[in-house]
Formats: structure tokens, sequence, C-alpha cells
């Protein structure tokens, strides 16, 4: 046998069912075997002839047994059961599972993924500091540039006003002059107006005695 090359089965128990099919086989070919040969003799007491097969038969077994037991150990020495010799397989405690080549990929492409996840975790606790630190100083520059623009828009505002009031101070200023200037006048046309009715009157009144004795006069004359 050990000529012969070695053989990978799936399993132990593949070994198992083709011996089982032999030992079977080489039975029902016994019991037919046993059974042509009773009717050959042509014996006339059956209860004879049935213990005389049964023990043919039982013997058959024994030494079919036999050959199945050698067999099975000297093909056990040129038989591998997923890899394994049977030597190794009665070491174990459990039972190795048959290869499946899918599996094998899915556990391969499961550890090839867990290892790039462990590296890029790995990746990612020595670059999370300098981020974070990154992503604050942005911030803060953000912030920065943010209080800048308010103020530049506050002190524009400033300058929008106060250039606001002054041009408002610089146009009342002229127009309050002219004002006054107009007020001066108005007191000074209602004092010649206080003056020339006052003179007005003054020349009417003279105007009046004129005429009071001019007319005294002329009753005189009438009178004479």
């Amino acid at each position: 046998m050990s000529d012969f090359p070695r053989v990978d089965l799936s399993s132990a128990a593949d070994l198992d069912r083709i011996l089982d099919n032999i030992r079977t086989h080489a039975l029902q070919l016994l019991s037919d075997r046993v059974e042509r040969e009773h009717q050959a003799s042509g014996s006339k007491s059956k209860s004879s002839s049935s213990s005389s097969s049964r023990s043919a038969i039982e013997v058959g077994q024994k030494a079919i047994d036999i050959w199945i037991a050698s067999a099975r150990r000297r093909l056990e020495l040129n038989i591998t059961a997923n890899g394994l010799t049977f030597s190794q397989l009665a070491s174990q405690k459990t039972p190795v599972a048959p290869f499946d080549q899918v599996l094998s990929q899915r556990v391969q492409s499961l550890a090839a993924e867990s290892d790039d996840l462990t590296a890029q975790l790995v990746h990612s606790r020595r670059t999370v500091p300098q981020r974070r630190a990154d992503a604050l100083a942005a911030r803060a520059n953000v912030v920065r540039t943010l209080a800048a623009k308010e103020e530049e828009k506050r002190q524009s505002v400033e300058e929008e006003w106060a250039k606001r009031d002054k041009d408002q101070v610089d146009l009342s200023l002229p127009r309050a002059e002219g004002v006054r200037k107009s007020l001066l006048e108005a007191v000074g046309s209602i004092d010649a107006l206080q003056v020339a009715l006052l003179e007005q009157t003054s020349e009417a009144q003279d105007h009046t005695d004129l005429v009071r004795r001019l007319r005294g006069l002329a009753e005189q004359q009438l009178k004479a």
C-alpha cells in the first residue's frame, strides 16, 4: 500500500462509508453464495440446512470484518482527512470540519480588513491630536476674522455718522447766520417802522394843531 499515492479525503467519515459499502456488498455476495450452495446440495432437512447456512454466514461475516479491519489499518497509512493523518485526527479532541475554500477566503478577507482597520486606528490615534489642534486654530482664526470684520463695520458706521453730523453742523452754521441776519434786519425794520410811526404821529399832531389854529383865526375874522 505504501507504493500508492496518498489520497486526501474530506473527512474520516468518508473512509468509514467506503468500508461499510464494501462490507455490505461482501455480505450480500456471501449470502448469495451460501444460498446457491445450499440449493445445489439439495439438502432435505430444512432445519439443518438453515443452521448450516447461518453458521457459514457467521464465519464469512467474521472473515469479512477481519479483512475490513486489516484494510482500514493499511489504508489509514496512505490516506489523510482534510490534510491530517488519522493519528493526528485521533489525537484531537474535536473533529476537524471539512475544508471550505469559500470560508477560507472569507477568513482571509476579514483578517486583511482587520489589519487595515487596526492600521487606520493607529494612524488616527497619532493624527487626531494634531488635527484637533489645527481645527481649534482654524476656529480661533475664524473668530478673530469675524471680530475684526465687526470692528471694521462698527468704525465705518461711526465714521459715517460723524461725517453726517459734521455735514449737518456745517450746513446749519450758514443757515443760523442767515436767520440771525434776517432777524436783525427784521428787528431793524421794526425799529425803523416804530420811529417812522412816531414821526408820522408827531407830524399828524402838528398838522392837527395847525389846522385848529387856522380854524380859530378864521372864525375870529368872521366874527369881526
